[in-house]
């Protein structure tokens, strides 16, 4: 009996809404601040890999390579076999629970 009271003031409590007034939903001023973030600047690939050369930390004809535009290539045709629904229906489900 006990158990049910207390699920019972539980539910009560979980579906009584809660009451906000306009006073309280002010904002500080320190909390003023854009959700969307400011827009990342790109890095610049031939001052990356210039940079990286003098470091000694890539090859010069690497840094060739990762300032050259990149061809696009397609992505090679998939070799994966296609089912119809009829060889989905006639196959057999073996199942080691029963065994």
């Amino acid at each position: 009996m006990r158990r049910t009271a207390m699920m019972l003031i539980i539910c009560a409590a979980l579906a009584t809404p809660m009451v906000a007034y306009p006073g309280d939903q002010a904002m500080p001023p320190e909390a003023q601040w854009t959700p969307t973030p400011a827009p990342q600047s790109t890095t610049d690939a031939h001052r990356l890999a210039s940079t990286l050369v003098e470091k000694g930390m890539m090859p010069p004809h690497e840094a060739l390579q990762l300032t050259q535009p990149q061809a696009m290539v397609p992505s090679p045709r998939s070799v994966a076999r296609a089912w119809t629904w009829d060889e989905i229906d006639q196959l057999t489900v073996r199942s080691s629970a029963g065994d």
